[in-house]
């Protein structure tokens, strides 16, 4: 079969058959554009309606009756961990503030070694391990440290060495015990 329509009339048929698939396109999308937007509005009054459901049901949850015993146990337990807090924070031991305390004190040309604090060696007499550029120095030790903040201050094991860090070649062990009176 022979087409003999003219170029007009063909170039009119082709836009017609092209307009009613885009009027179809339209049509499914408008029908799907109302279909989502019912859908939205069918899951939004579900969910308003379970939350509402939910709110009732939590108010009457939360009206539990706890017996007189039980509330004056946790009250009671909750005064013995409060004090027992108190009583942890009343003993704390701040080391930075007993090493500066020391290290302030000191004379220029000596210097700490070794050192060990811990909570239960605070009590007993503390052992330091220090160096000195000279033994006068050494000795003068004692007389530097406050007699409010240490107790029980004396240099043993005092000896001359080789030196470990230049110039500092007398070595002593310095024996002290922390008051009770140290600003922590």
């Amino acid at each position: 079969m022979i087409n003999l329509l003219p170029y007009d009339m063909k170039s009119k048929i082709s836009a017609a058959r092209a307009n009613s698939i885009l009027l179809r396109y339209i049509i499914v999308l408008v029908i799907s554009v109302v279909f989502i937007a019912l859908a939205s509005l069918a899951v939004y009054m579900i969910n308003q309606s379970t939350i509402d459901k939910i709110n009732a049901s939590s108010n009457t949850s939360l009206a539990v009756n706890f017996n007189d015993s039980e509330l004056k146990r946790a009250d009671e337990y909750i005064k013995e961990l409060k004090s027992y807090q108190t009583n942890v924070i009343a003993n704390e031991i701040h080391y930075s503030t007993i090493i500066n305390s020391i290290s302030s004190n000191l004379p220029n040309g000596v210097i700490i070694d070794q050192i060990e604090l811990s909570a239960e060696k605070l009590k007993n007499p503390i052992k330091i391990t220090i160096y000195a550029t000279s033994m006068d120095l050494l000795n003068s030790v004692t007389s530097s440290l406050p007699k409010d903040t240490f107790t029980n201050i004396s240099i043993t094991e005092q000896k001359e060495t080789t030196p470990i860090y230049s110039k500092y070649n007398y070595i002593g062990i310095l024996n002290l015990t922390i008051s009770k009176d140290l600003k922590l």
